[in-house]
């Protein structure tokens, strides 16, 4: 029972959460908008970079089966750490002006982000999220003209997930 909860939570409120983080990354970016809306090619691009920024999942606990110094400090066997690979993906040795959202980064540096996890712990369902992710991006692209914030977006209370609860939108109705 247990690992149906971690498959629903893992599967599905993650990608939620990516969902509305690159929607609301785009609306607060207009001009990253514009530059999607342009060249849908930039889907991807723009699902990856909202990764590197906003992962849905920013950390995970973990226990050190042995005993580890890291920087200086001296951590015990069996003691709970907290990696935070959205961290990683912030760090500027690694990325240039790592606080920018930018759709036209190098799709092939930008799929090195850290949100899925990285190495033995890396997500199994990363290729899923990504095309869910690419398909909604999209479809909200075609289906909502004149998308745009309609209220404030209220954010996730779980300690390591980053999204919104609640992200109020409005748009164009053709007519």
């Amino acid at each position: 029972m247990g690992f149906c909860q971690f498959l629903l939570v893992a599967g599905s409120a993650t990608t939620t959460l990516l969902i509305g983080n690159v929607v609301h990354r785009l609306l607060v970016h207009p001009d990253q908008l514009e530059l999607v809306l342009a060249d849908r090619t930039l889907v991807e691009a723009a699902i990856e970079e909202s990764l590197r920024i906003d992962a849905p999942v920013h950390g995970l606990f973990r226990t050190n089966d042995e005993p580890v110094c890291l920087r200086g400090v001296d951590i015990e066997p069996d003691s709970k750490v907290l990696a935070l690979f959205g961290s990683a993906n912030l760090d500027p040795d690694a990325w240039d002006d790592p606080d920018r959202f930018d759709v036209t980064r190098d799709l092939t540096n930008l799929r090195k982000h850290a949100a899925f996890g990285v190495g033995i712990h890396y997500c199994l369902g990363a290729p899923l999220a990504r095309m869910e992710a690419q398909l909604a991006l999209a479809a909200v692209l075609d289906r909502l003209p004149g998308l745009r914030l309609a209220g404030q977006a209220v954010g996730v209370k779980a300690g390591v997930l980053k999204g919104f609860e609640s992200l109020p939108v409005a748009w164009d109705v053709e007519g």
